[in-house]
């Protein structure tokens, strides 16, 4: 008689009443048929409740990625200090965004 500990609750149980299939647990999680395994996965949820899920507690991301208040500034700088927008290259883009956070500092 083995004996295992799940949490504080020690259960003492037979070895002979369980059966393990090896392999890898991706191919036993996706394909457990592989291996001569059950499939025991249920379906929690369908689609149809994921997308009212996401519908109601989910927002899309915001427009080039940042606020529209980050954005509004943004555009604001590159007019007013005729800045290349958008940048060409790494080097463009450092200096955009250096002289975007500059700008917003000097309004602070």
């Amino acid at each position: 008689m083995k004996f295992a500990i799940f949490g504080i609750l020690i259960v003492f149980v037979e070895i002979s009443e369980f059966h393990f299939h090896a392999g890898k647990p991706e191919v036993l999680f996706f394909q457990p048929e592989v291996h001569g395994a059950r499939d025991c996965k249920i379906s929690l949820v369908d689609q149809r409740e994921l997308n009212d899920v996401e519908r109601e507690y989910s927002q899309r991301p915001p427009e080039l990625g940042v606020s529209q208040e980050f954005l509004t500034i943004a555009r604001a700088a590159v007019g007013d200090l005729n800045l290349q927008y958008p940048p060409r290259n790494r080097e463009e883009g450092t200096e955009l965004f250096a002289a975007i956070i500059m700008y917003i500092e000097r309004l602070v």
